[in-house]
């Protein structure tokens, strides 16, 4: 079966004999991204229908119509290492079902071959008004629905907080820049259409959203979001107005001071050595640290650090429950599958944040007035490192719902690069 190469002008072209099935397809990836944040069970049934029509267009027209963005390489790498560590894990057929978790992956394929410019601007739309919703709900969940506490905290539409406050973050990261890029140059809102298209509604609603969001996020209670929202939101001041950090510290640390005393409570019990959370986190950090100096290499195998914590945990004060993960990303990928697998996952981010940076730094020197690709590689950037941020206080990576967002951010500032060489 003959594979061909096919470009986003190409896939939106009304020309293409089976134009309208991309049409249809791109819709369903669109709608696997937004309804990430409603449901999981409603985002993979989008996705299914995506690859359920796209095996239709593989038999029907004789043509693998998929493409691999340029990050594809680094992802098949950990994907091979991760495929060893299956291997030689501690029960290599329980540590199989980890596969299912690289079909998000598969996401990335879609939408660098079949989606537009337009799609992702749509997407982005769809999914922050859609998160601005469940931050609504979450709040009401707050004040109305719940009796609030650490083990029930707000969830929007979301099962649990943790996947809730991934959401915010991620959400507020993406609107800061909507906010902030327009500083980039002095046309703002008269950039180019596409950007306009991605600015509407109007620029009130999102700073509305973002406020929406923010206040969200606080009431989660949820400290590994705040952590990665802050080196997100300050990303974007690194790169577009450094002048503007301090004052924008001095703004956070008086706005923490005239909250509630139960955030302050919250903050520094982190910071506390004898909280019962703060001692969690740390025995988890002891428990993850013997088991990767015990398998450095391979690691004890994917979903199999639950089966031998009780080996390597330090006393039994605490629940069988607390080791169902290390709440941290880089210790849990050391301790599942090894140094190597860990050293490939990174990998994965530090190629994408040199390429945007390289693509945002290149369109400010050919393209100035394209405001839309440099929102895209630098909003990619902010994702990546609020993602990894937050990786530190929580094990979000093996979090469906935050990963299929995350897939499409990255991805999104290729779409865009992509469209430009093809009409170029």
């Amino acid at each position: 079966m003959a594979s061909t190469v096919i470009t986003s002008t190409d896939l939106a072209s009304r020309d293409s004999p089976d134009s309208h099935l991309n049409w249809w397809i791109a819709r369903a990836v669109m709608a696997t991204v937004i309804f990430s944040v409603v449901s999981v069970s409603g985002s993979a049934f989008f996705l299914g229908t995506a690859v359920a029509m796209w095996l239709y267009q593989v038999l029907t027209t004789g043509c693998v119509q998929l493409r691999v963005p340029p990050f594809g390489k680094v992802v098949f790498l950990f994907m091979v290492l991760v495929g060893v560590a299956i291997i030689f894990s501690t029960d290599p057929w329980f540590s199989l079902r980890y596969v299912k978790t690289f079909i998000r992956f598969t996401l990335a394929l879609f939408i660098f071959t079949y989606f537009s410019e337009n799609e992702v601007a749509g997407t982005i739309k769809g999914t922050l008004l859609l998160l601005a919703l469940s931050a609504g709900l979450g709040i009401i969940q707050f004040y109305c629905l719940f009796d609030i506490d650490l083990l029930n905290r707000i969830r929007g539409f979301m099962s649990h907080w943790m996947t809730f406050s991934g959401q915010l973050m991620m959400g507020i990261v993406a609107l800061s820049g909507l906010i902030l890029v327009p500083l980039l140059d002095r046309e703002g809102d008269r950039g180019p259409p596409l950007w306009r298209n991605l600015k509407n509604p109007s620029p009130w609603l999102w700073n509305a959203s973002l406020v929406l969001l923010t206040g969200a996020l606080l009431l989660t209670f949820t400290r590994n979001a705040w952590l990665g929202t802050m080196v997100g939101v300050f990303g974007w001041l690194i790169i577009l107005r450094r002048k503007w950090i301090i004052p924008m510290a001095a703004f956070v640390l008086v706005f923490f001071t005239l909250l509630p005393g139960s955030f302050h409570r919250r903050i520094l019990d982190g910071f506390n050595p004898s909280d019962t959370t703060t001692r969690t986190r740390l025995e988890l950090l002891a428990t993850g640290g013997r088991i990767v100096a015990d398998y450095p290499f391979t690691g004890v195998g994917p979903r199999m650090v639950p089966r031998v914590a009780d080996q390597y945990r330090s006393h039994q004060e605490f629940p069988d429950w607390l080791y169902q993960h290390l709440h941290n990303t880089p210790l849990q990928i050391a301790a599942e599958m090894g140094v190597f697998v860990l050293v490939a996952w990174l990998s994965i981010w530090v190629f994408l944040i040199r390429d945007f940076w390289s693509m945002a730094r290149r369109d400010k020197e050919h393209r100035s007035s394209d405001l839309m690709s440099r929102f895209l590689c630098y909003n990619g950037i902010c994702i990546v490192i609020a993602f990894l941020g937050a990786g530190l206080l929580e094990y979000n990576f093996g979090d469906s719902e935050l990963v299929t967002l995350l897939i499409f951010f990255v991805t999104a500032p290729y779409v865009h690069s992509d469209e430009i060489q093809a009409s170029a």
